[in-house]
């Protein structure tokens, strides 16, 4: 204990971690006194000293030192997490934690939720019921209470899944669903708080119950439902009944919606309810289903009522409903008549009578149309979708319409889909041929010869056992294809384009990684978030994972197959579930919620949802780019304000403008903040201060913007623009997000452009494209290759200037050397320029050479 008082930090604190360690809890006063160290360190572990020991008499201390403000962090942890110890060890102390934890001072009302947090004892429950049922106490307090109790209400199910792979973090967090022992008295409590004579406690305790899904207490607000005849109670107290799913409150939803002049948001909430207690069907569906459908032939609802009211029809999916939904079909209000169309294909309503919606001109409802007749498997609209697959706006969702019902009479569509970009419409042209593969045979047969290798290939391998196919002219010839080893070979001994591969990743209409995957801030997460995936796993995991992703496939990314009673098969990932719906989100990141009374049978699949056969839509430079793209995908240690390389001076502070611009140090459109310098949308250039002649400038600096598909103009290996065979301009699709540069010493000719050319950034225009310089020149200042990192990353540049010549590295990579400036002024200052796009400089830093 005398080494509590030592002049040393350092011995103090392992005093501190001793004592805490051994428990000894005669040194808890002594411990206390450490609260106030100078040495944030010395507090931290004195507060978790305390905790350790548990001494009853350490709460008060604690609190004081927590609501004096402590301003470290880990300090301030070890103190909220030390009350935490106190009161686990120490029932008993749980009211005086309340008390002083649920703050008077607003400033200090975040304490309680990380004092109190995932602490289920019966005893924290008891004081929170006491203290949020105590009129004495102020209704803020109260308040903060009443969610804190609610939260306590059940506890998470037990973590069944891995940690530290693909970023469990970043999934919806599980649903609490355990009952313990202090559920019913939270339970209890809110009910009680319900018959409180403070409106505000009661829209709380009716919120929270809703959150908490407390069903027990669905006739208690029933009850509130009735002696508050107000529009304001009712708007709060229904939709909490919805999500309980109380079909005892069908009475009163029902006399809502037959009462002429509810008012419009209470009406929209009682359709919405009327859909969350009348599905999956039950004895109230009937009744709702009527009232709603009379209720939407009401020509003073507003148009989102209507709408409302027919996307609720189709949700009950009473039959009796659909003729109120057939005469809304091609309503002259397009808003009506698309959502009348949607929910006839909810309800499952007979696909004919969608056949004239298939005629009208307007695009919208035509394009719900052709979805509908396909879930509803329409056949006599198969003509009409053959016709429309012919149309470009049309094109894809015809097909998916066409291949949910397979029809010989749509088999070239099917057979020229084989050669599709897209795998999933790939896969969908296969599925579809497998079920008509008997009937199609003969004509397959007669087109074998003509059909392109991979699509022969396809098409073979939908009779792996079938001899008279075998022996006829579709096997005549074996279709030569690339194997998956091929593939990973070439990306193994090729570096591959990022910039090419990012585009790859992002195009819908290819492999349309970016539907299931997410990387730089876009894309979707039904697979894992792909951010930081190239400092995890080495180039050959990487190409491996996309070649056979069902190889290893962990927790969390096993897809689940339902078999329907319809006789489909649905397969996913899950997203949600309750008593009665499951919701799976498939592999075009769709979710799809499913009333489990259609639900035959449910299991867990060993494969992937990622497809396998995803490289086929590729060539083998293709895939090794979006290898490269996904290999770049690496997490970064340095921030916005790094410290400057040794030699070096900072030209930007990261909070202001000051040493930019001789005007005075403000720049209209640029912007410093969180050590970001950026220039939003109108070109503006952004000169330093003072001039410089050599110098050696380092920065970072990268596009803000999402990437959008671009066309591009080539260049030779002189610098001239490139001509393809007729001479014409040679262009490269890519993607773009913006155009800069940098102005060496201020002169505009000396511009090094930053851009997303595929020329790549550090090229000269001013002096690659001026006819009067000499072809060394024009050669000189052209980038040796694109070393830019995929849009969106940060890059690392370095410009060398040394009398009229300039060196670049980019990314690590020289891609300027020495170039010759003609005409470069000896001195000038350094401009940043901003052409289109949002562009981000960050870590700036300047060595003089002279």
């Amino acid at each position: 204990k005398a080494a509590l008082y030592s002049l040393e930090p350092a011995v103090r604190r392992q005093a501190l971690r001793q004592l805490g360690t051994r428990r000894v809890a005669e040194a808890a006063a002594e411990i206390t006194g450490r609260l106030e160290d100078e040495e944030p360190s010395v507090r931290f572990q004195a507060a978790t000293a305390l905790g350790r020991i548990g001494d009853p008499e350490s709460v008060r201390p604690l609190t004081e030192a927590l609501l004096r403000g402590e301003k470290d962090d880990l300090a301030r942890f070890a103190m909220f997490t030390a009350l935490n110890q106190v009161g686990r060890q120490n029932p008993a102390t749980w009211p005086a934690i309340v008390q002083s934890m649920i703050g008077r001072d607003p400033e200090h009302r975040d304490l309680a939720p990380l004092v109190l947090r995932e602490t289920y004892d019966p005893a924290l429950v008891t004081a929170l019921s006491t203290f949020s049922l105590s009129p004495e106490v102020s209704l803020p307090r109260r308040l903060i209470a009443i969610g804190l109790l609610a939260d306590l209400h059940r506890q998470l199910p037990p973590w069944k899944g891995e940690w530290w792979v693909y970023h469990p973090v970043n999934q919806p967090p599980p649903k609490k669903s355990v009952d313990w022992t202090g559920t019913q008295e939270v339970a209890s409590t809110l009910r009680r708080l319900l018959e409180s004579g403070t409106g505000e406690i009661r829209t709380a305790a009716i919120e929270w119950i809703g959150k908490a899904e407390i069903t027990s207490a669905a006739q208690d607000l029933r009850t509130l439902f009735d002696r508050h005849p107000d529009v304001e109670t009712h708007q709060k107290v229904l939709p909490v009944l919805g999500r309980l799913h109380d079909t005892n409150c069908g009475p009163m939803v029902v006399a809502l919606l037959d009462t002429p002049g509810s008012s419009g948001p209470l009406l929209e909430i009682a359709l919405e309810t009327a859909a969350e207690v009348g599905s999956p069907t039950n004895h109230l569906t009937p009744l709702l289903a009527a009232s709603i459908a009379a209720l939407s032939t009401n020509a003073a609802l507003t148009l989102p009522q209507a709408v409302k009211s027919l996307e609720v029809l189709g949700r009950l999916r009473d039959p009796a409903a659909l003729g109120a939904l057939t005469n809304r079909l091609q309503d002259t209000n397009l808003p009506v008549a698309v959502a009348a169309i949607r929910a006839l294909a909810s309800a499952g309503g007979p696909a004919s009578t969608l056949l004239p919606a298939l005629q009208d001109p307007r695009p919208e409802l035509l394009h719900a149309a052709v979805a509908a007749v396909g879930s509803l498997r329409g056949r006599e609209a198969v003509p009409r979708l053959i016709e429309l697959a012919g149309r470009t706006e049309f094109r894809e969702e015809a097909f998916r319409a066409l291949a949910a019902m397979p029809d010989l009479r749509a088999l070239d569509l099917f057979v020229d889909h084989l050669a599709s970009e897209n795998f999933s419409l790939r896969d969908l042209a296969a599925q579809a041929l497998g079920s008509l593969r008997k009937e199609a045979l003969p004509r397959l047969e007669q087109r074998a010869s003509t059909l392109k290798p991979e699509v022969l290939a396809a098409v073979q391998a939908l009779y792996p056992q079938d001899d008279p196919a075998h022996k006829g002219p579709l096997f005549a010839s074996q279709a030569a294809v690339r194997r998956p080893e091929d593939y990973l070979a070439h990306a193994l001994a090729h570096p591959g384009s990022p910039l090419n591969g990012q585009r790859l990743f992002l195009n819908p209409s290819g492999v349309a990684c970016v539907r299931c995957h997410r990387s730089l801030d876009a894309g979707g997460d039904v697979g894992p978030d792909l951010g930081g995936m190239g400092s995890q796993f080495d180039r050959r995991t990487l190409a491996e994972s996309v070649l056979w992703p069902s190889k290893v496939v962990r927790e969390g990314y096993l897809q689940t197959v339902l078999e329907l009673r319809s006789g489909d098969t649905v397969a996913g990932l899950i997203k949600g579930e309750s008593a009665e719906s499951l919701t799976l989100r498939d592999a075009q990141g769709r979710n799809q919620t499913l009333p489990k009374t259609d639900i035959v049978s449910r299991k867990t699949s060993s494969l992937s949802l990622m497809p396998e056969g995803l490289h086929a839509a590729l060539s083998p430079e293709e895939f090794t780019d979006l290898i490269a793209y996904l290999e770049s995908l690496k997490s970064s240690t340095r921030g916005p304000f790094a410290d400057p390389p040794k030699g070096f001076l900072p030209i930007f502070t990261g909070t202001n403008l000051s040493g930019w611009n001789p005007s005075g140090g403000t720049a209209p459109g640029w912007e410093a903040k969180g050590g970001i310098l950026e220039r939003g949308t109108t070109e503006e250039d952004l000169p330093t201060g003072s001039s410089i002649a050599d110098f050696r400038l380092q920065l970072e600096w990268r596009w803000a913007d999402a990437p959008r598909p671009e066309t591009f103009e080539l260049v030779d290996g002189d610098g001239n623009p490139a001509r393809d065979s007729q001479g014409r301009p040679a262009t490269r699709p890519a993607l773009g997000a913006g155009e800069g540069g940098i102005l060496v010493r201020g002169f505009a000719k000396a511009a090094i452009a930053l851009s997303c050319r595929p020329v790549g950034s550090g090229d000269l225009p001013g002096y690659r494209t001026d006819p009067g310089s000499p072809k060394e020149v024009r050669a000189g200042v052209l980038p040796r290759r694109q070393a830019d990192r995929p849009i969106g990353a940060w890059n690392l540049m370095e410009v060398v200037a040394r009398g009229d010549k300039v060196t670049i590295l980019l990314n690590g990579d020289e891609v300027v050397h020495e170039a010759p400036l003609p005409g470069l002024p000896p001195r000038g200052p350094i401009v940043l320029q901003h052409g289109t796009g949002r562009i981000q400089f960050r870590n700036l830093f300047v060595q003089p050479l002279e």
